[in-house]
This record gives structure tokens, C-alpha cells and sequence, in this order.
């Protein structure tokens, strides 16, 4: 009697059936004793030179098969492209190519390596077929490259975080948002040291957004502040954005505000809207030098009843509000949904500062800001305002990509490749400088940001996209971040920031272009890092893993995520130090949270030994804590790093001068001074970190 047709989706199939069922053809489970040879007391026996579960007919493939999964649905994969496997509904790990695929009732009583540090296996990208005709050109690229011995492979680690805002909402986070890093270090930490303070932070599963209240009797008013208000905010927005937001013509900009103020009956309502957008963006991250004019004005705003940036936005939104108005929109709408966007980043609202944004790519879109050929039927002027209002959603867009691990907006396969070019090429550089009243910083520190997230939009695409990385891709993309910020205009160079008597916006245009250079290099070498963290606390637990010979391209490129960390502190501290670092500001917030974790992180696992932790984490503290005065994203990070140094400080040895604070260095010998190495131009080329002053030793393609 024949057996009922079973359909494909649910017929279970074992990857490797034992020698006994072989022979006389019987259905088999997999499993060793197998159903079959245990009812009927035969030798249940597995042919082990294949290796259960794979087939090596291919060629030299690895074939694994996913057990109770359908034909079309089988991954394949090579040894040399993965490493590892997930079930699908499972988190359990399939590694070294030769690993047996178990059922789902043995899965239930093994224990996995990677799941005993509470790790996710990395999910692999399937698998290309081979292509004959391109293999010649593989072969000619490694022959060019500066890298020698074989080449390696590093997973990304990924788990699909669902965070809660206050509203109850689950919210996505991805593999490239610091907190998804954050969570994998708790997973390892736990593993090592078991619950602490630090794995079980009753927040760790919520994602902060404010919510903005203003009190039931707050009536909107559109009066506009006095002139000096208005030019003390309308400065602490150009100081606070300058070098990766550039929305108006400042020349432009400043003619409509007297006309505005001459005579306000007379104001356009799209200009107003715009104004009062800049009001709430620079009342939010104002920081005033302390006991200036200035500083009471802005002092008089913060103390009111109301919330006077949540007003002034407010304010906008009742003038013309670009959102109701999506059908019809025009060029103001997209300049406004940028600076909505920008407002509800600096108000720790960042899925709202994704949602306005989505919307002003999609309006820039429809009014082909992407396009180069439709710039020709508008004037120059009008060309370089609606170039730089693209280019400033490009790096709003990678940023917001990134530091959320969502995808990005706008794809450069749908632009024009003049898409992203200075607008400086319109009228040549000095003319552009005069008719636009724009500071060279200004100006250059755009170039740069914008060159900057085309590095970090490659890596997003074809790292965490794919979740893999080879030393051979990282030295690719590495070849791109070489030359830093300086090639745009010199002013733009890192030892900028050492010079106290800089000008605030010069000095924040340094700032965001240095560190935003350095969050695309640790995004880059992160992985990389993380590897090799995971391998060597599964080393110390008895795990067996294969060799990775010391000084390894791998080893390189983890060294030059900590160095691009350490530096990242000493950038934000010297503008803490010079006083023209913002109390509130989400870009800078976001990179010195990204470098923190990882120089703890480092120092936690001993993967890359610094002596200057100690001093490099006081100072991020300092920083943070100096933030969390007016902005709750800062106090969020201050308790994280804390309870995680808390750890750090648990595991030193009773000698050591982390438990003894006052052993600290206030500022260490050599601290980023001029006569030192540049660390910028050497994160690829040395292991050593900006604090220290010894000069490059190695490269990682040697």
C-alpha cells in the first residue's frame, strides 16, 4: 500500500540517512539510534568521510541542508564565502562546514558555542551561482591587491531588534544602530560575569523618545521674538549645524529677515514657516558662552512656563504645515520637512526625525533634486540652494541609516552622478563663497560630510546588507577614508579643535566632519571587532575555534576601530575643553555613545590593551554628564557607560589604578598634541591610538 502524497512545503527531509536505511531503502530521521534501526534492533551506522549532512559532488562545495525545509528553500554555501547557517524560527549554529544539521529534537538538548555567549548565528546572504566567465577577473583582482596570505572572513552578528517607545509601539533597530552593538556586548558580558546591574538594565528593551507636552491653556502665537533674539537664535542654529546642514542661501536668508521685521504684514507665510523651524533648532541647541548677552537672552527663553522650541515649532506647523500640504509640495516644503527633521533628532525623537525625512526625499524626488539635468531651467542662485538642500538630505539620510540600522532613503543608483557635487562648480569657488556669505568650513565641511556618508552608504549596503565582511572588502572601501576631512579645505583638519580661540562654527564644523569620518571607520572595522571579541571569550570559556595567526588583517582592522573610538573621545573632549561644545547636539551624542562602547568594550574582553582607558573613559563622562544637564539622551548614555565601567572596574586586578580614581591623569602626557603622529591618517596603518605617541608599526595588508 503506497503512502499518502505528503505536499513539499511539509514533508520534513534529513539531511544524511544512516547506512542500514540506505541498504534497504527505509525511511530515515536522521537520528543516531534512528527510528527505523531501533524498532527493528539493527546497527544504526552514519558514513562519516562526507561529513553528515554535506555533499561535496560540487566541485569542492559544501552543500547544507536545512533540515524540514522545503527544496526551493535549501541553502548552499561554500567554506570559504560561510562560515555559518541559521534555521529558520531557530538561533542555533551550524559551524565549520562539517558540523552535523540535527533535528528539531536534538536541537532541543544541544547547546551551541555561540548560544553559550548568548549570541545570534549570523544570518548568511544566499549564495550566488558560480560564474565561469567572471572567475578570471576574481583572480586578476587578488593578484592586485596589497594584502597578503589568504583572505578573511568576519559575520556580522545580527538580531532583529524590536525596541518599545513610550506609546507602546515596537520600533525596528537594525545591525548597524549602536544599540543592537549594545545589546550583543550585554549577551557576551552576561555570558562571562552572569546578570549585573549593566546586562539588566530595566531600559534595555526601550527605545527613548520624548514626548513634548505643552500645558492645556499654551495658546500658539505667531508674534516674532525681537530682532535680538531672533539673530541669537538664527546664529546658534548656523553654529550648531554648520558642516552637514546647509538649507538657505545665507545671503538670501538674512535680505527676507529684514523684510520680515520691517514689515511683518508683509512676510511671506512659507518664509515665516521656515523661520520659526530655525527659532525651535537653535533655541534647542543653544549653549551661549557663559555670562555673554547671549546667554540671558537664551536663559529667558529655557525658564518660561512653556516650551518655547516646541512653540516656535509649533508655530511653523500652524503658518504652513509642509506635511498636511504633501500633495502640492514645493521647494519650502522640502527645505521645511528638513529642518522638522533635524528638530526632532535634536529633541530625542528619532523616528519621527525618520519619518519627516522619508517625506522630504520623496517631495525632493518629485521635484528632481536627484537629477542634474533638471538644474538647467533654474538660476544659478536657485542651483545652489536646491543642490545643497540634496545634499543635505544625503547626509541626514546615511546618518539616520546608520545610527537606526534602518534603510536608506535615497539609493545614488537613481541619481545623477552630479548629484552630490559642490555647487561651488557653478560660479568657481570665491564668487560662490562672496554671493552666498558662506564661511570656507561651511563650505568644505559639506564636501566632506557628504563624501563621508558615500563611505558609510557602501559599507551599510555591502557589509550590513549582507551581514559578512572580508579583509579584502574592508581594504577596498578602507582605501576611500585615507585622505580625511583636510583634502576638502585645510582649516577642516582635526588639530583644529586644539586651538582654543576658534571661532564656535569653524570649530563645530571640525567637529562633525572629524567625527563623522571617524563613525564611518568604526562602522567599517566594527565587525571585525566584535568577531573577534566573541572568539576570544569563547576561547577562555573552552570553546575550541581555529587559529587566527597574531597580527592578522582581521587583528588590523580591529585595532583601527579602537584607535578611530579613542580618537573620537579626544575630538569631543578638546571641544568640551575649548567651551564651544553644545550641551545638546544628536550627531555628536550618537558618536561619542558609538566610541565609548567600544573602547569599554575593548577594555572589558582585553582584546586590544590601551593604558589609557582609564583617563579616555573620564573624559567621556565628563562630556556625557556636561550633556545630560539639558539633554535625557546624554543621562541615558552617562547610566549605561557607568554600570558597564562598573564591570570593567569588578574584573581589574586589586592593584590596579582603575579602582583608584584619583590615580587618574587629567590630562596625560603627549594628550593630541601637534608634534605627534597624525592618528587620523594611520587608523589602517598603525595599531596605536591618539592618546599615545609612538609612531605607526603596522599595515593590515601586509
Amino acid at each position: 500500500m503506497t503512502r499518502p502524497k505528503v505536499p513539499d512545503d511539509k514533508r520534513i527531509r534529513t539531511a544524511q540517512a544512516c547506512e542500514s536505511c540506505k541498504r534497504r531503502k527505509q525511511k530515515c530521521n536522521g537520528l543516531k539510534p534512528c527510528n527505523t534501526c531501533t524498532k527493528r534492533n539493527l546497527v544504526c551506522d552514519y558514513l562519516t568521510s562526507q561529513g553528515h549532512g554535506h555533499s561535496n559532488s560540487n566541485g569542492g562545495q559544501s552543500t547544507i541542508v536545512v533540515s524540514g525545509s522545503s527544496p526551493s528553500k535549501r541553502r548552499r554555501s561554500t567554506p570559504d564565502t560561510v562560515d555559518s547557517v541559521e534555521e529558520p524560527g531557530s538561533k542555533r549554529a551550524v559551524s565549520g562546514g562539517t558540523q552535523p544539521v540535527h533535528t528539531s529534537h536534538q536541537i532541543s538538548n544541544t547547546r551551541e558555542p555561540t548560544r553559550m555567549l548568548g549570541l545570534p548565528t549570523p544570518i548568511p546572504p544566499p549564495s550566488i551561482p558560480p560564474q565561469p566567465a567572471r572567475e578570471p577577473e576574481v583572480d586578476s583582482h587578488s593578484r592586485q591587491s596589497t594584502g597578503s596570505g589568504p583572505d578573511e572572513v568576519a559575520e556580522v552578528y545580527t538580531e532583529t531588534r524590536m525596541l518599545q517607545d513610550p506609546t507602546g509601539r515596537l520600533l525596528y533597530l537594525g545591525d548597524s544602530a549602536t544599540l543592537s552593538f549594545l545589546q550583543f556586548i550585554r549577551m557576551i558580558v552576561e555570558s562571562v560575569d552572569g546578570p549585573s546591574q549593566f546586562t539588566m538594565d530595566p531600559s534595555r528593551h526601550r527605545l527613548m523618545e520624548l514626548t513634548s507636552t505643552l500645558p492645556s491653556d499654551t495658546r500658539t502665537s505667531l508674534l516674532l521674538p525681537d530682532r535680538k533674539t531672533a539673530d541669537v537664535l538664527i546664529k546658534s542654529y548656523l553654529i550648531n549645524t554648520n558642516g552637514l546642514i546647509e538649507v538657505f542661501d545665507r545671503k538670501a536668508f538674512s535680505r527676507q529677515l529684514d523684510v520680515c521685521f520691517q514689515d511683518p504684514l508683509a512676510a511671506d507665510t512659507t518664509f515665516l514657516c521656515l523661520l520659526y523651524l530655525v527659532f525651535a533648532i537653535g533655541l534647542v541647541l543653544a549653549t551661549p558662552p557663559p555670562g555673554s548677552e547671549d546667554e540671558l537672552i537664551i536663559r529667558k527663553l529655557q525658564t518660561g512656563q512653556a516650551d518655547r522650541a516646541e512653540v516656535f515649532f509649533r508655530n511653523a506647523k500652524c503658518l504652513c504645515d509642509p506635511t498636511s500640504g504633501f500633495e502640492d509640495a514645493d521647494f519650502w516644503s522640502v527645505q521645511a520637512l528638513l529642518l522638522m527633521s533635524v528638530y526632532m533628532l535634536a529633541r530625542t525623537k528619532r523616528n519621527a526625525a525618520y519619518a519627516y525625512h522619508g517625506m522630504a526625499v520623496r517631495s525632493g524626488y518629485a521635484l528632481g533634486l536627484h537629477r542634474q539635468e533638471t538644474m538647467v531651467i533654474f538660476p544659478i542662485s536657485d542651483r545652489v540652494v536646491r543642490r545643497n538642500v540634496w545634499r543635505s538630505l544625503y547626509v541626514l539620510d546615511r546618518f539616520l541609516a546608520a545610527s537606526l540600522g534602518r534603510p536608506t532613503s535615497i539609493s545614488e543608483d537613481d541619481c545623477s552622478a552630479e548629484a552630490l557635487v559642490t555647487p561651488e562648480r557653478y560660479v568657481g569657488q570665491e564668487k560662490y563663497l562672496q554671493d552666498t556669505d558662506t564661511h570656507p568650513s561651511s563650505s568644505g565641511g559639506l564636501n566632506a560630510a557628504v563624501r563621508s556618508c558615500q563611505v558609510i552608504g557602501i559599507i551599510l549596503k555591502k557589509i550590513y546588507a549582507q551581514r559578512k565582511i572580508s579583509t579584502r572588502l574592508a581594504q577596498e572601501i578602507s582605501d576611500q577614508c585615507k585622505d580625511g576631512p583636510q583634502k576638502y579645505f585645510c582649516g577642516l583638519h582635526w588639530q583644529q579643535v586644539l586651538d582654543k580661540t576658534i571661532d564656535p562654527a569653524h570649530g563645530m564644523a571640525v567637529l562633525h566632519v572629524n567625527l563623522l569620518y571617524c563613525h564611518a571607520v568604526i562602522l567599517l572595522t566594527r565587525p571585525f571587532f566584535l568577531f573577534l571579541l566573541n572568539r576570544m571569550q569563547q576561547e577562555r570559556l573552552g570553546i575550541p575555534r581555529p587559529v587566527i595567526r597574531p597580527g592578522s588583517k582581521m587583528e588590523k582592522f580591529s585595532e583601527a576601530c579602537v584607535s578611530a573610538s579613542y580618537h573620537t573621545v579626544a575630538l569631543v573632549h578638546m571641544g568640551y575643553v575649548s567651551k564651544y561644545l553644545p550641551q545638546r547636539n544628536p550627531f555628536i551624542i550618537h558618536f561619542l555613545f558609538a566610541a565609548g562602547l567600544i573602547v569599554q568594550s575593548s577594555e572589558f574582553g582585553s582584546l586590544h590593551q590601551n593604558p589609557g582607558y582609564a583617563d579616555t573613559y573620564q573624559k567621556a563622562i565628563s562630556v556625557l554628564s556636561y550633556c545630560a544637564k539639558t539633554d535625557p539622551q546624554a543621562g541615558r548614555v552617562v547610566y549605561i557607560m557607568s554600570t558597564f565601567h562598573m564591570m570593567i572596574v569588578a574584573r581589574a586586578p586589586p592593584t590596579s589604578s582603575l579602582r583608584d580614581t584619583s590615580s587618574i591623569p587629567s590630562t596625560p602626557p603627549g594628550f593630541l598634541s601637534t608634534d605627534m603622529p597624525d592618528p587620523m591618517a594611520n587608523f589602517f596603518l598603525t595599531n596605536t591610538t591618539p592618546t599615545t605617541a609612538t609612531a605607526p608599526t603596522s599595515n593590515p595588508t601586509t
